[in-house]
């Protein structure tokens, strides 16, 4: 079957509009990506050693954090607000759980923040 344009138009802006949510459902979410990096040499940190990207996580751990592991290595955790994941080139890639709020999301990492320092 051939439809002219006003049908098409009409297919597409009605598939669009199931999905559209109301207002008040609205949220945003963040992604931050982090290379990880040794401050004084500037190259990049390893996931093995003892300051390594594995140890980095067990801290984490160690903080009420829940582990992602592959196999048996951790790549990644998650805790009520954020999920962190372990990307190629030991990038970590900080996921925040979408809030209401940009307000919220922000103090969301904030946190974080603080977790970690």
């Amino acid at each position: 079957m051939i439809m002219n344009y006003e049908a098409q138009k009409k297919v597409i802006t009605d598939f669009l509009h199931i999905s559209e949510k109301a207002p008040n459902n609205f949220i945003i979410g963040a992604e931050l990506e982090y290379f990880v990096v040794d401050s004084a040499s500037e190259r990049s940190i390893s996931y093995y050693g003892k300051d390594g990207i594995k140890s980095l996580l067990e801290a984490l751990v160690s903080k009420g954090f829940q582990p992602t592991n592959d196999d048996t290595n951790i790549v990644g955790v998650t805790n009520s607000f954020l999920a962190i994941t372990l990307e190629p080139g030991a990038q970590f890639e900080i996921s925040l759980n979408p809030q209401k709020s940009v307000e919220d999301l922000e103090q969301n990492c904030l946190q974080f923040m603080q977790i970690i320092e």
